[in-house]
């Protein structure tokens, strides 16, 4: 007999299902009618750069919401620059630029465009004449009249300049004339193309005997030179900012000059003059005894540098802002270096100094060149003012041959961290490291006697005096107003007169001795003038007041 076999009842199960399902239809319901939840506020980052369009440059939001850009503003378009000029055959282009963001647009300027010339007359000499004429601001096309020499050129004393000092009007090539209104021209007056930034080529008549200082200065164009045999004066700094000053032709005639591929030198080449168009690496010719005063201002083209053992006399402002100059070596041979020699080489990170170098005629040799200083083993002083406002050098490497460092040896060098004077040295001098700002510890070796008034005035390092010594000498730390803490060792036996003179800044001094050996030792006057009485001493044993 088959049981019936009976189905457990579902009608709960199902109840709750719908429950389920029609909440589940109710919460989307309500979710739909929601209105959308606007994004929670946040702090706005304006981007400092420009943003811009064809017609609008602003500041534009982090986040990409156009609602907070700030700044918006139509362009301010400049007066325009001309890429290339109309010709009466073809369209040029003129290039505007908006002043307050740099957006650039161009436009056509069409062949039968109406003509607008300068407001101011330029001069060329045409076969031997003088012409003055307008170019159209906006093509090639010029309109020109005769002139004569007397509208651009003045005479005083024999000495030729420009009317007015108007040097920029002056355009293309030019003989200088050998009168000018009746009067005779023998020299060329201080500055008197100074500027002429349109003058490419240059002919110096025989008439003319001297060349004023600074005379062809930032002549941006000038290619050629010509020097006559009359020529016996040049003046300093004559070439300056001519980088492309390649061609430079001496009369052989001449008894006190000559070139050669565009160097400038006196009459047997033992001086180098100029050489405005240096470039790529340069080998100073041997046998040149003298780099003269700005040979290589501002030449900033030239890679590599080598200074032969012939060179005794490098002049001020030599390699001025040559500063694709990564290292140099200032042969034994030097004994003189000019003030300003390398300054601004900012790509000048190692220099050798030979064992020579001793005689400078300033200060800023090296003033704004980051490099690390070596000077060779042999010689004997780090010379007086060689590194004087080196405010970039970092390192400074002084050999164990060396026994004085000389009065305001290395004065400036504000981003020296670190220095290590060795144990030959016996002086050093006033001023010696004098507003070295950034040096953080310095240690004086025991064999060091002598040390000059202000030598670390300015200075805000720990002073460490090295075991060994029994004696601080006189004006030690004179005028050290910015050190806090010195180190004496055990066994100095007598601190010197003036010896921390107005270390007015001065917190403690460590002593390696005991209390009773600190009062024992001998203390001369003005000892510790102007030092603050809250300065204490901290012995092996204990502390006690200064």
């Amino acid at each position: 007999m088959k049981t019936s076999r009976v189905l457990p009842e579902r009608t709960g199960g199902i109840a709750l299902s719908a429950i389920v399902l029609v909440l589940s239809c109710i919460t989307l319901l309500m979710a739909s009618c929601q209105p959308e939840l606007a994004p929670q506020d946040h702090n706005h980052t304006i981007s400092v750069a420009w943003s811009y369009d064809e017609n609008y440059h602003w500041h534009a939001a982090s986040c990409g919401d156009s609602t907070h850009n700030e700044g918006k503003a139509s362009h301010a378009w400049g007066l325009g620059e001309v890429i290339t000029p109309a010709t009466p055959s073809e369209d040029g282009e003129m290039r505007f630029t908006c002043t307050v963001c740099g957006k650039t647009r161009t436009e056509v300027i069409p062949v039968d465009h109406a003509h607008e010339y300068h407001d101011y007359w330029m001069y060329r000499q045409v076969a031997g004449d003088v012409e003055k004429f307008k170019a159209c601001k906006l093509c090639t096309n010029e309109i020109s009249e005769d002139a004569e020499y007397t509208d651009i050129f003045t005479v005083e004393e024999g000495a030729l300049s420009c009317v007015d000092d108007n040097t920029e009007l002056l355009s293309g090539a030019w003989t200088i004339p050998t009168s000018v209104g009746g009067s005779d021209v023998t020299s060329i007056a201080v500055s008197a193309f100074s500027y002429a930034d349109s003058l490419t080529a240059l002919v110096i008549p025989e008439s003319i005997v001297s060349i004023g200082d600074y005379a062809l200065n930032s002549c941006t164009a000038l290619e050629s030179l010509s020097l006559p045999a009359s020529l016996t004066t040049l003046g300093r700094d004559v070439f300056l900012r001519c980088a492309n000053l390649s061609t430079i032709l001496v009369s052989p005639s001449n008894p006190n000059y000559s070139a050669e591929d565009g160097i400038l030198y006196n009459k047997d080449k033992t001086e180098l003059i100029a050489y405005p168009s240096a470039s790529g690496a340069i080998s100073i010719r041997s046998g040149v005894t003298k780099v003269a005063s700005s040979a290589f201002y501002e030449c900033s083209e030239v890679t590599s540098l080598v200074i032969p053992d012939s060179v005794t006399w490098i002049d001020q402002s030599c390699f001025y802002g040559c500063d694709g100059i990564t290292s140099v070596v200032i042969p034994d041979s030097v004994t003189k270096i000019g003030w300003y020699a390398f300054r601004d080489c900012s790509n000048l990170t190692e220099i050798t100094v030979g064992i020579n170098a001793a005689r400078f005629e300033g200060t800023n040799i090296f003033q704004n060149t980051p490099a690390r200083i070596v000077f060779k083993s042999g010689r004997t002083t780090i010379p007086g003012g060689f590194l004087n406002n080196g405010n970039l050098i970092t390192e400074v490497s002084i050999p164990n041959t060396v026994t004085t460092i000389c009065d305001s040896a290395l004065f400036g060098c504000s981003s020296l961290t670190e220095i290590t004077i060795p144990d030959s040295v016996t002086t050093i001098e006033n001023n010696a490291f004098r507003n070295c700002s950034g040096l953080r510890t310095i240690t004086i070796p025991s064999g060091v006697t002598s040390i000059g008034a202000a030598s670390f005035m300015g200075c805000t390092c720990d002073v460490v005096f090295a075991p060994g010594r029994v004696t601080i000498p006189s004006t030690a730390l004179y005028g050290a107003n910015s050190v806090t803490h010195v180190t004496i060792p055990a066994g100095v036996t007598t601190i010197s007169n003036a010896a921390f003179y107005n270390c007015t800044s001065l917190e403690q001094i460590t002593f390696g001795g005991t209390k009773a050996e600190w009062g024992a030792i001998t203390k001369l006057y003005d000892w510790k003038t102007n030092v603050p009485t809250s300065c204490v001493v901290k012995c092996s044993d204990g502390e006690v007041a200064i």
